[in-house]
């Protein structure tokens, strides 16, 4: 068995040495109480020479508290290591920074003083972390905590491997904030009354679609909404990053309509206030505060990724205005020669200053990518002329909004040679951290009614689970 452990190793690390590029994906799973906690990490990346999109579980390791950014960036740099992966080739690394890593690092700080440490095994095993069930006390203070932790991972981070926050998580963090607003309940109510009163009277349905042409089906709840998202942001089998700005901002511009529809209404005939407009503002104001940087190049934290991957999707970039599609275009020149023309060090910078605004990871940055366009690809240069040759290209019938861009993009490679090798590598970076997600659960089941299976037994039956495919003659 352990001839047949090593030979899956080797074929892995013979994959990901012929890879271009990689995209990672890092959670933490924690018991109740913090009593246990191990760190998942997998891959997903574009092979070229299989010409398939592939994806592996890296790691499932003890990780004990505190879940600082610096000792999580310091065990990537471990896994990467065991791998032979260089850090240029790390495209993105994906991180959740749930709950549990917000927990971890407050009582970290809190017994310390500071988020500066002694990142040794032997100071961690000092350190005890409680976690109390909260989440109903103060939303708005856990959610202040994620954000700055958030930043914490920023300036980690900064300028030597570029990190995403997971967008489920992000987009989940907005709706608890909207939801435990105790200024919004009685509103929320309100307007479900409302919405039952409309569904259930045909002479006010009638009235609504006379003012507004709009009809109220049912209450979707915010959950309900989220899970409709968030299942698509969690595929794992397909592209998933193209959609991330397609989706907040439909559902930026689908409040708009709400608004300017019930505007329209003259609420009093009906002997009420509108209680619309309030609840609306409030999920602005959240999705703007916790997602801006999706959506708004305005932003100081504006990912240019987000728009770069939708404009690769040969529907989705129609949704794009078309200063926002030129941007996406330029930016992916810079990218395309950053990550191909360029030698790139594997010997990463210090992490940055928090103080001092970072010169290293600019690159996604709005104002740093449009004055840095007309230097790196000059008009009509072979990755420009191929930029216009997709552009043009004329939407079908055939062609779907649920279409997954990497079929394109490899059946076209032959046409578009240098952008489908970005193309590649960008929609290979996931939306959200949910595979590591699936190995937890992988872990769960293979430990149960064995106790004595942990540490590297656990990791290795984990990782020889969840690689199969690089060992094909292996009979199951």
């Amino acid at each position: 068995m352990d001839k047949v452990y090593k030979q899956l190793l080797t074929n892995m690390k013979f994959v990901l040495r012929r890879s271009r590029k990689i995209s990672l994906s890092a959670d933490i799973w924690t018991k109740r109480g913090m009593t246990e906690s191990k760190l998942g990490m997998t891959a997903r990346l574009y092979d070229p020479h299989s010409k398939v999109m592939r994806r592996m579980t890296l790691a499932c390791r003890t990780f004990p508290p505190p879940h600082t950014a610096a000792r999580l960036f310091k065990r990537t740099m471990d896994i990467l290591a065991e791998w032979d992966i260089a850090p240029s080739k790390i495209s993105a690394m994906v991180t959740d920074n749930g709950s549990n890593m917000v927990a971890a690092f407050k009582a970290f700080v809190d017994s310390n003083g500071s988020d500066s440490h002694n990142e040794s095994d032997e100071d961690e095993e000092g350190v005890t972390v409680t976690s109390d069930d909260t989440e109903e006390a103060n939303v708005v203070e856990e959610v202040d905590e994620y954000m700055q932790f958030e930043e914490q991972c920023d300036r980690v981070f900064d300028g030597r491997i570029k990190r995403h926050s997971c967008t489920i998580h992000r987009l989940q963090t907005a709706v608890r904030v909207f939801e435990k607003d105790e200024t919004l309940k009685p509103i929320i109510r309100k307007a479900r009354v409302i919405v039952k009163t409309f569904r259930m009277s045909t002479v006010a349905t009638g009235e609504l679609i006379k003012a507004t042409n709009l009809t109220l089906i049912a209450d979707l709840n915010s959950m309900e909404f989220n899970f409709a998202v968030t299942d698509k942001l969690s595929a794992d089998k397909e592209a998933t990053i193209h959609r991330v700005h397609f989706y907040i901002n439909g559902l930026v511009r689908h409040l708009e309509c709400i608004r300017d529809a019930l505007s329209k209404l003259d609420f009093s005939s009906f002997h009420l206030d509108n209680p619309f407009d309030q609840v609306i503002l409030a999920m602005e104001s959240e999705l703007s505060r916790v997602l801006g940087y999706v959506i708004n190049e305005r932003d100081p934290k504006f990912d240019a990724v987000n728009i770069a991957s939708t404009f690769l999707h040969k529907k989705l970039r129609l949704t794009l205005p078309h200063r926002v599609a030129s941007l996406a275009s330029r930016w992916l020149a810079l990218k395309s020669s950053d990550w191909y023309e360029q030698n790139i060090p594997d010997i990463l910078p210090e992490p940055a200053d928090p103080n001092v605004t970072s010169k290293f990871n600019t690159d996604d940055d709005l104002d740093f990518f449009v004055a840095a366009s007309s230097e790196v690809a000059p008009h009509n240069s072979p990755f420009d002329l191929e930029i216009q040759t997709f552009n043009s290209l004329p939407a079908s019938t055939e062609d779907n909004t649920d279409d997954n861009p990497e079929l394109f993009w490899i059946q076209n490679a032959g046409k578009f040679p240098l952008l489908s090798r970005v193309a590649l590598d960008i929609l290979a970076i996931p939306a959200a951290s949910s595979a590591p997600e699936r190995v937890f659960s992988i872990g769960s089941a293979a430990t149960m009614g064995k106790k004595k299976l942990a540490g590297h037994n656990l990791e290795r039956k984990i990782l020889s689970l969840r690689n199969t495919e690089y060992l094909p003659d292996l009979d199951d």
